[in-house]
């Protein structure tokens, strides 16, 4: 059944794409984030005494959020997606989050043991003295010292290479000390007192000038704002939280521990068989049984196992994408021969979330998608057939096309009744076929990976030699 693209498409019944599951989706990824300063209630975030001007037109002008570019929601996904990986893999007992309401600001703070960190993913090299290149930067983490009254704390910075053909990224880490957390929550104090005062008065001339100018603003970009036409800062507050500090270094090798304890814990044993294991089962088998040998160094130009790299693959649109406000995704479960898979449903049927490389959508045709996306297709195929359900969702985020309205698809797949039929004794088969090895240690029970994956993909499959 998943020899050709052929024989995938012989399982559709139907494909058609979606507009109304297309806009729906598009408008949960492009709505506003539910971190908002509330203004009326006297309450600020952190984040928003860094730069009062921009707050107070994104929080005066809330539809600005709408019309950020799917480029700049890209980074920030794949920013929140790191940030949650390194929560589990680093710091996974001591690491915690703590939310703080001091007088009217608040703040949600990373804490490892006592001291607060802020962890940041730049695509820019971080250069020269960080207290001028990124004060912004020194200035949260000094905040978040001064509503944990300690005086410490680290920043901790994942520079990636947006390079395609590089594998390379590289974590940095600070230890910054504060001098006098009095200072820094005094400033805080004045801040939210002239931001709270711009806000009552409907004026924010004396706002300092805005930081982000000319830089991505979404006020600027929306024409919402009159930053470049306003002399601001008349009256404003003194840039002075990195004047605090009194020692700040660079943490020697921490960086490169921390990169080793990522790795470490993205290739952990993986508990479960998954619909990928029984799609390339000798993938799985050397995963599960010869654990070690899939963490070989590869050849040159290639990698063997999941490393900083394959953070820095724009995972967080999967994430944004599941977990946006009203998310209407949920994780089923089912059984079969024994063996629990996981399923993740929308409204009701099984959805699969793909981001083909391609620089075109394609169109909602059974042979073009079978070609390009066979592996999504077939998987759909056995959720479908494991849960009953006659089809399903394929969501396709392509973030090559520069058209941001045709960046996503979404296709609905009805399967015919001999394909569902087919998927469900194909996973029978294969589940088998994967036990049955596990028990004798013979690998020539299990079907091969198709030839095309071998030949153009041979540099990331360290068990190729074994399996020819």
């Amino acid at each position: 059944m998943f020899e050709t693209p052929e024989g995938i498409s012989s399982t559709i019944k139907e494909i058609k794409s979606s507009t109304k599951e297309k806009k729906s989706i598009l408008g949960r990824l492009k709505g506003r984030r539910e971190k908002s300063l509330r203004l009326s209630k006297e309450i600020v975030w952190v984040t928003d005494l860094l730069n009062p001007r921009r707050t107070y037109f994104k929080e005066k002008f809330p539809e600005v959020e709408l019309e950020i570019p799917l480029e700049q929601r890209e980074l920030m996904w794949a920013g929140s997606d790191f940030h949650n990986v390194f929560g589990r893999a680093v710091y996974p007992e001591a690491y915690h989050e703590r939310y703080i309401n001091k007088e009217g600001i608040a703040g949600r703070i990373d804490l490892f043991e006592d001291f607060p960190i802020e962890v940041k993913r730049t695509t820019t090299p971080v250069e020269g003295d960080i207290l001028t290149s990124r004060p912004e930067n020194i200035e949260q983490l000094g905040m978040y010292s001064a509503l944990l009254e300690i005086d410490r704390g680290r920043l901790i910075y994942y520079i990636c290479n947006t390079n395609a053909d590089s594998n390379d990224g590289e974590i940095r880490v600070y230890e910054v000390v504060f001098d006098d957390l009095t200072a820094i929550w005094d400033e805080m104090k004045r801040r939210r007192e002239l931001l709270l005062d711009a806000w009552i008065r409907d004026d924010p001339s004396r706002l300092p000038p805005c930081a982000w100018q000319g830089k991505g603003c979404e006020c600027e970009r929306a024409k919402k704002c009159n930053c470049m036409l306003e002399e601001s800062g008349e009256n404003g507050f003194e840039y002075n939280i990195a004047d605090q500090v009194s020692e700040l270094k660079l943490i020697p090798d921490e960086g490169e521990r921390l990169s080793k304890v990522i790795s470490e814990y993205l290739n952990r044993p993986r508990l479960g068989i998954s619909f990928w294991d029984i799609l390339y089962p000798r993938k799985y088998y050397f995963r599960a049984i010869e654990p070690k040998d899939t963490l070989e160094t590869p050849g040159v130009g290639g990698r063997s196992s999941k490393d900083l790299a394959w953070v820095n693959e724009k995972r967080g649109i999967e994430n944004a994408i599941k977990h946006g406000p009203k998310s209407e995704f949920e994780m089923v479960y089912s059984r079969i021969l024994g063996e629990r898979l996981a399923v993740l449903n929308y409204r009701g049927k099984p959805a699969i979330i793909c981001q083909p490389g391609l620089r075109s959508p394609l169109l909602p045709d059974k042979d073009t998608v079978s070609k390009f996306l066979g592996d999504y297709v077939g998987i759909l195929g056995m959720e479908c057939a494991l849960t009953g359900a006659e089809s399903g969702w394929l969501i396709a985020y392509y973030s090559n096309v520069l058209d941001e309205d045709l960046r996503l698809m979404v296709y609905d797949i009805t399967f015919t009744g001999d394909g569902l039929s087919g998927y469900s004794k194909f996973m029978d088969e294969r589940l088998n076929m994967i036990r049955t090895a596990a028990a004798s240690l013979d690998i020539s029970i299990l079907p091969p990976c198709p030839e095309f994956k071998c030949r153009y993909r041979d540099w990331t499959c360290p068990n190729l030699s074994k399996c020819k």
